[in-house]
């Protein structure tokens, strides 16, 4: 049997460091179920509370992102970059939500559409790259095009029915949640098969 080459072992090392951090999908998948189940069975909660729950979520969401844009060193520098900006784009826009619980249900609704999207459209370019797998591609594509349309719907129609957007919002959290444990558990996986 032939031996690695350094360049071999230095790739499994990266690999290794990369996938020992599976928790972080879970931690985010969990979050983001959580959020989504608390959208459907209380939907009744004041508009106050949900900007409250929505904001922890976006903001532990981004700092995520940037541990992760430390964390993840076999990835490009630009998607470093770009994984750090996001991340602090969505702890401002967090800290932005919790401060500002006045904006109303409406541009709330707004705002969360532009957030959905924007994931969105990350997701479903991300899906295309070499590097930018967080699951099966057309599983990330898939919940990609969701998180668009939804994002487009309610900043179309923010004003149709909170209740209906609490609903779309909580069902886009529990599928984008479920997507992120499943990878995560995928990364363990694989994190195992190396050895």
């Amino acid at each position: 049997m032939a031996m690695a080459s350094p360049m071999q072992e230095s790739l499994t090392t990266i690999a290794k460091e990369v996938l020992d951090l599976w928790w972080l999908w879970v931690v985010k998948g969990i979050l983001a179920v959580a959020f989504g189940v608390a959208a459907w069975v209380w939907p009744g909660l004041t508009i106050t509370t949900l900007i409250w729950v929505l904001g922890a979520y976006i903001v532990a969401d981004g700092v995520l992102d940037v541990v992760g844009m430390f964390a993840f060193g076999d990835l490009s520098w630009g998607r470093r970059v770009l994984l750090g900006l996001w991340g602090l784009a969505q702890i401002v826009g967090g800290i932005v939500i919790w401060f500002a619980p006045g904006l109303g249900a409406v541009t709330l609704m707004v705002i969360i559409g532009v957030w959905a999207l924007s994931v969105g459209i990350f997701l479903v370019v991300s899906a295309f790259t070499s590097d930018g797998h967080l699951m099966k591609p057309w599983l990330q594509a898939l919940l990609g095009i969701l998180g668009a349309v939804s994002g487009i719907y309610l900043v179309v129609n923010p004003g149709a029915g909170i209740l209906g957007s609490i609903w779309i919002l909580g069902l886009l959290a529990i599928v984008w949640g479920v997507g992120q444990i499943v990878s995560g558990f995928q990364l363990r996986s694989l994190r195992g098969a190396l050895g």
